[in-house]
C-alpha cells in the first residue's frame, strides 16, 4: 500500500527504573530522513499524536515517543514529579537507545505545552544535539493571576506536607480545541488524566519554567514556536519571549483565533499546523533525492 505506515508499540524503562510504554512510527516504502522525538503535554499520553505521526512518518521521519512517567499506560503515580530532570533523563535515554540502532539520523524535538518544557530543558542540556526544536503551545510563563509569590510560597510548603493535594481542578477540555469531536475525544478519553495537578507537580512545573525563562537569550539552536492567541491554558506571551533568544534560526508563529492543542484543532487548520511544522523540518535537511 502505497504511503503505508509500521506503527509498532512496546516499552523501555525509565531513568528510576520505572516501565514506560512506548511507541513509534515510520514509513513502510522509504528510509528515514531524521528521527523525530514527540513529547506529549500533562495528563494526556503519546497515542494521542498518532494522526500527526502518521503524516510525519509518511514524510520519511522515524517517529518515536513514549507516555511520560505516570501518564498513559507508563508505571509511576499519576501526574505526579518531584523534578523535570527525571523527564529530561528519560526522553534522553530513549531517543539514545533509538538513535544507537539508526545512526547518522538527524534528531528532532516536538514537544506539546509541559512537553514543550521538556523539549526546551533537554535542549538545555545537550545544546549542540538536537537539529531543531519545535514547540506546539510551550508552558513557559505561568498566569500571574494564578502564580502569585503567596500562592508560589504556600505551595511549596505544602508540596512537602501532602505533595499529592490537588491544587488545580480537572482540566476544561472546550478549552483545548474548536473542534467539538476533539472536545468529546480528549474528555472521554480512559487514558487521559480526569484528576486535578498535584502541588507537587505544579510546583515542580513553575521551577522547569523559570529555568526556562531564565536562560532564553543562552539559546542558541534552531527552533519553531507555534501557539494559538486564543490559547487560555498556555499563555502566548510565554511563547513571545522566545524571540529575544540568541539562535539565529528561529520562526515564532502565532495563529489568531487558535486554541491550546494546535494539532487537534479543526481539520483544515490543524492541516496548516502540521504543514508549516513538516516545511520547517524539512527545510534543515538534504533534500529527498538525496536523502534516499
Amino acid at each position: 500500500m502505497e504511503g503505508e505506515v509500521i506503527s509498532e508499540e512496546g516499552s523501555i524503562q525509565s531513568s528510576k527504573g520505572f516501565k514506560l510504554f512506548s511507541k513509534s512510527w515510520k514509513s513502510k516504502e522509504r528510509s528515514p530522513r531524521a528521527l523525530i522525538f514527540v513529547s506529549h503535554g500533562v495528563g494526556e499520553h503519546c497515542s494521542r499524536y498518532e494522526e500527526f505521526a502518521h503524516v510525519l512518518a509518511k514524510q520519511g521521519f522515524l517517529v518515536i515517543s513514549h507516555d511520560h512517567v505516570g501518564h498513559g499506560r507508563s508505571e509511576g503515580e499519576p501526574v505526579q514529579i518531584s523534578s523535570f530532570r527525571v523527564y529530561v533523563a528519560d526522553v534522553l535515554k530513549h531517543i539514545d537507545e533509538s538513535s544507537a540502532s539508526n545512526g547518522g539520523l538527524p534528531i528532532f524535538m516536538l514537544g506539546h505545552s509541559m512537553g514543550g518544557t521538556i523539549a526546551i530543558l533537554c535542549a538545555m542540556e545537550r545544546p549542540h544535539f538536537f537539529a531543531g526544536l519545535v514547540l506546539c503551545a510551550p508552558a513557559i510563563m505561568a498566569n500571574p493571576q494564578t502564580a502569585t509569590r503567596f500562592m508560589i510560597f504556600v505551595g511549596k510548603i505544602v508540596s512537602h506536607i501532602a505533595p499529592s493535594f490537588q491544587v488545580v481542578g480537572s482540566e476544561d477540555c472546550s478549552a483545548l480545541s474548536r473542534d467539538p469531536d476533539e472536545v468529546a475525544a480528549l474528555s472521554t478519553d480512559p487514558l487521559g488524566w480526569k484528576g486535578g495537578l498535584k502541588v507537587r507537580w505544579a510546583m515542580a512545573m513553575h521551577d522547569a519554567m523559570e529555568t526556562v525563562k531564565e536562560n532564553i537569550p543562552k539559546f542558541e539552536w534552531p527552533f519553531i514556536v507555534l501557539h494559538g492567541d486564543a490559547d487560555r491554558l498556555a499563555m502566548v506571551e510565554g511563547s513571545k519571549l522566545l524571540e529575544k533568544a540568541a539562535s539565529e534560526d528561529k520562526t515564532i508563529k502565532i495563529y489568531p483565533g487558535f486554541y491550546h492543542k494546535l494539532l487537534n484543532e479543526p481539520r483544515e487548520d490543524r492541516a496548516l499546523v502540521m504543514n508549516d511544522i513538516v516545511s520547517w523540518i524539512s527545510q534543515r535537511l538534504p533534500p529527498v533525492d538525496s536523502a534516499d
